[in-house]
């Protein structure tokens, strides 16, 4: 009788692994109450399973002869779900859609005979609006001084949604959360300053734009769900100086303007320099925290320039490589 149980069991349990791996995926809500209909050996068997979100997880219990089970190591890749299920020692595997707010699939007893099919349909009231934004993402925005990473947590309060940021700069509150048909909306201070970010869910990633509330220039902002190894507890800002810079560099002779034309992957940097008697490829360019340092050829000798960016300047000195000249070099970021 027992091992008639047991593959019931196994099919309402990772039934409810769908739903926490659904969840997780964002591309369907099935937080609540469902009712599984599992076809077993001895017959069909109704078991009642609950699914609730639990900070960045989302965790359940299936119901099944007054036993509770909880479900572990479920996999979800946005439409197909995968798990498996220790019940009185013996493993069993799952696989399974959810097509029109319905569960079904099939399940099968690891190095076993028995296997079946399954299914199951909400019994209690559809989870609130905005529930597919709940959860912990990493975010990134596009500034001029360089990608802005920081750690967006969504949480639900009542029937209105809420959450933080976490970055370099500590933890701020998010406002005026909102999540309806795939956008979402959150407005945040910093720096004196209060920024709205409008974007849309597509495939389980978050992708829109920030600006200033009340309008001006913002940039491209996007967010992924954090996975399951530890992520860093606060977030980071990546320096970037890609684009164009207006240049001065002292010399004996005295000032020489230039432009630098620059293109970022990392800490690897590639470009060239635009004088009015042409250009000058650089080389051996790279980006280390703060610091710029790349090598030019001109007028048969090799120079080194090292800068230092703060924002949208740079500021530091060239030297001349296997010689004793040097100078100061400055540049101002240009604008669009």
């Amino acid at each position: 009788m027992r091992g008639r149980i047991i593959p019931a069991i196994f099919i309402c349990a990772l039934t409810l692994g769908a739903a926490v791996a659904m969840g997780q995926g964002g591309s369907q809500s099935i937080l609540g109450k469902w009712l599984s209909k599992a076809d077993t050996p001895s017959g069909p068997m109704d078991i009642e399973f609950e699914f609730k979100q639990e900070g960045t997880r989302i965790t359940g219990t299936a119901l099944i002869m007054g036993s509770s089970y909880p479900v572990s190591n479920v996999q979800f890749d946005g439409s197909r779900l995968t798990g498996e299920l220790l019940v009185f020692g013996e493993s069993y595997r799952i696989s399974g859609n959810l097509t029109g707010g319905k569960l079904s699939g099939n399940w099968e007893q690891a190095g076993g005979d028995a296997k079946g099919v399954w299914s199951a349909e909400r019994t209690g009231s559809a989870p609130a609006a905005g529930s597919e934004a709940l959860g912990s993402w990493n975010s990134v925005a596009v500034t001029p001084g360089g990608e802005f990473r920081a750690i967006l947590e969504i949480s639900q309060q009542g029937e209105a949604l809420a959450g933080n940021l976490t970055s370099d700069m500590g933890t701020l509150p998010v406002t005026a959360v909102t999540f309806k048909d795939g956008k979402f909306h959150f407005e945040v201070e910093l720096g004196g300053t209060a920024y709205a970010v409008d974007a849309e869910l597509q495939e389980g990633v978050l992708k829109g734009k920030w600006a200033p509330v009340g309008g001006g220039e913002g940039g491209d902002w996007s967010a992924t769900r954090r996975d399951a190894q530890p992520a860093p507890a606060a977030a980071t800002v990546t320096a970037s100086v890609a684009g164009v810079w207006n240049a001065v560099a002292e010399s004996p002779d005295g000032q020489l303007s230039f432009q630098m034309e620059l293109e970022q992957t990392g800490e690897s940097v590639s470009g060239r320099l635009v004088a009015p008697d042409g250009s000058i490829t650089l080389q051996k360019a790279t980006l280390k925290g703060d610091t710029f340092s790349f090598e030019v050829d001109y007028l048969g000798g090799r120079y080194r320039i090292d800068l230092t960016l703060q924002g949208t300047k740079l500021d530091g000195k060239w030297t001349e490589v296997d010689g004793t000249e040097t100078g100061k070099v400055s540049a101002q970021k240009k604008t669009p």
